[in-house]
């Protein structure tokens, strides 16, 4: 009896070994492979974000200072009139720009709040993360809602086709 153990020990344990050679290594190494490239990529993400984020900061409480700097600049090239016609300029875009920021901010707020009413009336699966994600999307001018509106479809669809129809009618 030990002998047929031995050669069946022998047997299996030369098939697992030419098994494991041919067949998992190759794939194990395929997989260390995206795993490490994808954890090199997520670091990098997280130390551009941790940079970026460090300079937003030094920007913004530096940002009288470098106002004050530019206005020099400008002084130092341009003739008086000229550099005060191009300040006020400066100033009319950026109090447009921040108008329009904020404006489209509240809309997205007001849009996730009515679509997330809506959505809890029609008693729609994930109507907190749908409705996040309209929010979300309406930031984007003209095809935000339809960029938001396609994914919360496909998650409601998992759940219920009947109420991704009424969701795409609602929305």
């Amino acid at each position: 009896h030990v002998c047929i153990v031995s050669d069946a020990y022998c047997k299996y344990s030369a098939e697992f070994n030419h098994y494991v050679n041919s067949n998992v290594l190759p794939q194990l190494e395929s997989l260390l492979r995206t795993v490490s490239l994808s954890l090199i990529s997520v670091l990098k993400a997280m130390w551009n974000l941790i940079i970026g984020l460090i300079i937003s900061i030094y920007v913004l409480f530096s940002k009288e200072t470098f106002s004050a700097q530019t206005k020099k600049i400008i002084y130092s090239i341009f003739p008086t009139s000229n550099a005060n016609g191009l300040i006020h300029d400066m100033r009319f875009v950026s109090d447009t720009f921040i108008g329009f920021i904020s404006g489209k901010i509240v809309d997205s707020i007001i849009i996730g709040l009515l679509c997330f009413i809506g959505t809890t009336l029609l008693n729609i699966p994930y109507a907190l993360l749908v409705s996040v994600i309209v929010g979300v999307t309406n930031v984007i001018p003209f095809f935000g809602p339809i960029i938001g509106a396609v994914p919360s479809t496909l998650l409601i669809l998992i759940e219920s086709p009947i109420k991704a129809l009424w969701f795409v009618l609602f929305v």
